[in-house]
């Protein structure tokens, strides 16, 4: 794995993203001002070693994500398999295409491409070659069906 300090700052804000998702759902945190602070704190991590984060594009993921979270549940139901709920899928790899759906939804200037890759290489990172084939598939259904 490559030492952190190396990422792309927008690389470490996307992990970012995903920590504070990640812990969102599992301790159930809901007030915003709570939401909020554990973006910073994940942040905070991150840059603990040195890594650069770009915090402003990891907060526009972030706020994305709280904000649309209906929406992004309802894309995320289309493309999974009929046989799988959303409970059913592991709270990280949630977080992830959680995070990933709200970048390619937020920011036009990023190629989906560019987003399915740094989602599935964060994957990759935590779960099996199995999951990140699964974050990877839901990704790219969602940015075929939406190509203009």
């Amino acid at each position: 794995m490559t030492n952190r300090t190396e990422t792309n700052p927008k690389s470490a804000s996307r992990l970012a993203c995903v920590q504070a998702l990640y812990s969102i759902n599992i301790d159930t945190i809901d007030t915003f001002e709570n939401k909020t602070e554990i973006l910073s704190h994940a942040i905070a991590e991150i840059k603990a070693d040195g890594t650069k984060v770009k915090e402003g594009f990891a907060k526009k993921i972030f706020d994305f994500a709280i904000n649309e979270e209906d929406s992004i549940k309802f894309v995320i139901l289309k493309y999974l398999e009929k046989s799988k709920s959303i409970e059913e899928i592991n709270p990280l790899l949630y977080s992830i295409i959680r995070c990933a759906l709200s970048e390619m939804l937020c920011d036009q200037e990023t190629p989906k491409k560019v987003i399915i890759s740094e989602y599935t290489k964060i994957t990759e990172n935590f779960f099996s070659k199995t999951e990140a084939g699964f974050v990877n598939a839901v990704l790219d259904k969602y940015a075929k069906d939406t190509a203009q």
